[in-house]
């Protein structure tokens, strides 16, 4: 016997997916083109990132919707079903951004020999970000990165310019990309040094 195809809104839908109907969620799915919706905003937003990580965000996406469904947390009161869905793929890009090292330039500097290594950017996007976090730095951290990377300047010869030690030079670019990690990530409660 098949079944009758019957039209239901997406506040129907989402009713049945709280009963724990597996249908209505394949309804969803199929029906709203979520899948689709989720691809668009997800390689939308995600550029410099591999298919197969993007793919994995859509997945997780959405599984994460579904499961926020059967929760009962979509409240159409508060937001349309869209706003919903935007709010749960913003924080799995944002997820997947913490936990992969979206700033390569910053993740290279996790130990002295990196200081000396040159720095490498891979894109224009990363030259502007880096360009904007270097603003948030006092003026002897920046000025020390930008002639070490920008300048391409040795650290004896940093040193020279600003009548410091070596090892002076080479803790404040220590610091300094300390400081660019925590801007980086959002964290602006590291308190500059004297």
């Amino acid at each position: 016997m098949q079944q009758k195809h019957v039209d239901l809104s997406i506040e129907d839908l989402i009713v049945n997916i709280i009963a724990g109907d597996s249908q209505a969620e394949q309804r969803l799915i199929n029906e709203m083109r979520i899948y689709e919706r989720v691809q668009q905003m997800v390689y939308g937003r995600m550029i410099n990132v591999a298919a197969s990580d993007k793919q994995d965000v859509v997945h997780e996406v959405v599984a994460d919707l579904l499961i926020a469904l059967r929760a009962g947390r979509f409240q159409p009161e508060r937001a349309p079903f869209g706003a919903f869905l935007w709010g749960i793929t913003r924080n799995k890009i944002s997820l997947y951004y913490k936990k992969h090292a979206r700033y390569g330039w910053m993740s290279s500097v996790e130990d002295q020999s990196a200081i000396e290594a040159p720095l490498t950017i891979e894109s224009e996007q990363q030259t502007s970000l880096l360009q904007e976090l270097l603003d948030l730095l006092d003026e002897k951290y920046r000025e020390v990165i930008e002639l070490r990377f920008f300048e391409e300047m040795a650290i004896e010869d940093i040193a020279e310019d600003l009548g410091l030690r070596q090892k002076q030079v080479r803790n404040r670019l220590t610091y300094a990309f300390q400081l660019l990690r925590q801007y980086a990530y959002g964290d602006y409660s590291l308190q500059l040094q004297a």
